[in-house]
């Protein structure tokens, strides 16, 4: 399983699908010595040179054509097909095999381990292709899923030479205490050394990282808490197509192709810190008592269980049970489990259900929709799903947001080492939070990577913000003159005003539906035309209006719709610029825009 030896845990499948990078390692290409045939040599290819000294087997597909090459008086056993990859066209192929053929054979081990019982012989394995490398696959069952699989199956044996630091043991005393994966320089130095190199190269592949330090992942062979979640891929799959997501091609494209191929659910962590495994084990029977609840836990507690009971390590360590089987001490295991179980829990966990606050909790789930960044498809969103479908039956969501990263205006990630980070607390000194709020929302829709600048804060407020600000004050200016209010006759309106009025009701209806898709870009983009059409087209073309002396009816009519829309414009941007909004409503209305209704949009106006 995935390890961090940094960290010294194992990973869940979820958390190492989160720290892929793309890295260049040094690849290399073995010569395997054929036990019994001189001067011939399987050819493996492997891209950690540092998992060698750990080699078991040579593994092969069956039906596969392979060749014995002749190559500068050595005789080499390579795929066919990777022999243009692999030699100049001087070299001469000898004979073409099946790859059935070489299952069987024995060979000499680059680094032979005097404590391995059964191995150095050839395989048979279908994930064994010819994409790329020789067609040999060096086999390290102690570093591989696939490889541990394939040496079980055969009843090969293997041993551990990397302890839980990732450093070399004794069982590999040339490098031993070195840390195994800073090694394939000294590996492929050794296999020079021996004329056991037939090529070295730089290699770029995509390779694992701890998601919480940033360290290379090793695989171990090792045991560990698993939750059986393949047993429920169906159901997991068959929820998943209940949910909305945004956007769309996520459902079936990055999560659910996640969901095709999950695998079981390693829960155990070797940390002290985190919620405890509630798993206790019989020192002589290796029985396992799993209780369900703190007072299945007291019933079966025969020491360390006070009335106090802290759950958390070291005190629930203390805590030993008796045996159902064999009447032994029970103790609890070490590990705590992953905190991605803890989240996906939440909904469940938060009102302690099912102890207590059942109806309170079925009014709150599922949830109506929730929102996180595109990488949680294989966190939070996954282990959301996972715990409530093996809980509940039941999808956890109705609606999943899922956001883009924000990234420098060039389209780089912002890191310090690059100096691109722009401080959001910076901007919202000098534009305010609303301005920020808007420059996000209104950029591009929010499940995109977005291309962020101050300039894009910049405008926000000047085109938007600024603008509105500057028709509310222009209102004010002329309403506190004329001291006119909102109860006051309407008067007869204008054309313009229709128009105006006309035209609120259609952003109205515009926003309401893009906000309804969740789609606050076009929400965004709605209203800030609407804006430019009320400050540079009617309050442009309606200023004469405003400035004669005394309260016309053509006068009241300019006031009342220029009030209409300024209240309707509040409550439209107040999910963007909440404060913007409350102060235009609360000084317009003596309301907070937060308490208002949504506006609807009258089709009649």
């Amino acid at each position: 399983m995935p390890y961090c030896p940094s960290c010294q845990t194992s990973l869940s499948s979820h958390e190492v699908a989160q720290g892929y990078k793309d890295v260049k390692d040094l690849a290399a290409t073995v010569k395997f010595a054929v036990q019994g045939e001189a001067r011939t040599y399987f050819l493996g290819w492997t891209t950690t040179p540092w998992t060698l000294p750990a080699n078991v087997a040579l593994a092969v597909n069956e039906q596969l054509s392979y060749v014995k090459v002749l190559h500068e008086g050595d005789v080499y056993i390579v795929s066919k097909a990777r022999v243009p990859f692999l030699f100049p066209e001087t070299a001469q192929i000898v004979s073409e095999h099946q790859g059935s053929q070489f299952v069987g054979m024995n060979y000499e081990a680059p680094f032979p381990l005097a404590t391995l019982t059964r191995g150095y012989e050839v395989i048979a394995a279908d994930f064994v292709t010819e994409d790329a490398g020789t067609g040999v696959v060096h086999i390290a069952p102690a570093h591989g899923e696939d490889d541990y699989r394939a040496v079980k199956e055969r009843n090969l044996s293997f041993v551990v030479i990397v302890d839980e630091k990732g450093c070399y043991t004794e069982e590999f005393p040339a490098l031993a205490g070195d840390f195994a994966k800073d090694c394939d320089v000294e590996i492929i130095k050794h296999l020079a050394d021996r004329k056991l190199l037939f090529a070295k190269e730089k290699y770029e592949h995509s390779y694992p990282h701890c998601w919480r330090c940033d360290s290379p992942l090793l695989y171990y062979a090792m045991e560990g808490w698993f939750i059986e979640t393949t047993r429920i891929k169906d159901q997991l799959q068959r929820n998943n197509e209940q949910v909305t997501w945004y956007p769309h091609h996520i459902k079936d494209g990055r999560f659910g192709n996640f969901l095709d191929k999950i695998v079981d659910w390693n829960i155990g962590r070797n940390r002290y810190w985190g919620t405890p495994l509630n798993a206790w084990i019989c020192k002589g029977c290796q029985h396992q008592f799993v209780p369900g609840s703190i007072e299945e836990l007291r019933q079966h507690a025969k020491s360390g269980m006070g009335e106090a009971l802290e759950l958390h390590r070291p005190y629930v360590d203390d805590v030993i049970v008796t045996c159902a089987a064999c009447g032994c001490d029970m103790k609890r295991t070490k590990e705590v489990i992953d905190v991605w179980f803890d989240s996906g829990a939440m909904p469940f966990a938060q009102y302690h259900v099912p102890f207590e606050n059942k109806e309170l909790f079925q009014t709150q789930f599922p949830a109506d929709v929730i929102a996180e960044g595109i990488d949680q498809t294989r966190g939070w969103f996954y282990s959301l799903l996972a715990v409530s479908t093996l809980y509940k039956g039941v999808a956890p969501y109705k609606r999943v947001l899922s956001l883009g990263h924000i990234l420098d205006e060039h389209g780089r990630k912002m890191s310090k080492s690059k100096g691109n980070v722009i401080n959001p607390l910076d901007l919202v000194k000098t534009y305010g939070a609303d301005a920020l709020r808007w420059a996000l929302l209104a950029d591009s829709a929010p499940w995109n990577n977005k291309r962020f600048s101050v300039n894009i804060v910049s405008q926000a407020k000047s085109k938007v913000i600024d603008t509105l600000q500057n028709v509310y004050s222009f209102y004010t200016l002329y309403q506190e003159i004329d001291g006119f209010v909102p109860t006051d006759p309407a008067g007869k309106q204008t054309l313009l005003d229709r128009w105006l009025l006309s035209r609120l009701q259609t952003v109205t209806e515009a926003v309401t539906k893009h906000l309804d898709q969740y789609d606050f870009t076009g929400g965004a983009r709605e209203l800030a035309l609407f804006i430019d059409d009320l400050s540079n087209w009617y309050v442009r073309r309606s200023r004469e209006r405003f400035w004669g002396t005394g309260l016309t009816e053509d006068k009241f009519a300019a006031y009342h719709t220029l009030y209409t829309v300024l209240v309707t414009t509040s409550q439209l941007l107040a999910p963007y610029t909440p404060f913007l909004a409350e102060d235009l409503h609360f000084h317009l209305t003596g309301t907070s825009v937060h308490l208002a209704d949504f506006p609807v949009a009258n089709k009649q106006e």
